[in-house]
């Protein structure tokens, strides 16, 4: 969004990380039973890097995954992939993944 291009930047001018977090599931539509792959993306748009960053995220019928680096360059990232297999009918919610880092 022009948000996050504005912001991308201004982290850039000051010479800061700016990390941009993205989720994706290979299908939009399940059956209960079915598997879908979600994959969570933390990327570094900033102009230096970040350090002991930590990439979580916790879905429905999953167990929580979590991952360290100790530290994303700027244009690198680091992505964590699991497989989710829903049990019910119904609409599943995929809460927002987190990232900290220092």
């Amino acid at each position: 969004s022009t948000e996050d291009a504005d912001a991308a930047a201004a982290a850039a001018q000051q010479e800061l990380p700016f990390l941009y977090l993205y989720k994706d599931v290979s299908a939009a539509d399940t059956t209960p039973g079915q598997s879908v792959t979600v994959t969570v993306t933390l990327k570094n748009v900033g102009a230096s890097a970040a350090f002991d960053v930590v990439l979580t995220d916790k879905a429905p019928f999953a167990e929580e995954q979590s991952k360290k680096v100790e530290e994303l360059a700027p244009g690198d990232n680091v992505t964590i992939s699991y497989v989710v297999t829903p049990q019910s009918l119904g609409h599943t919610v995929l809460p927002f993944a987190e990232a900290t880092y220092a």
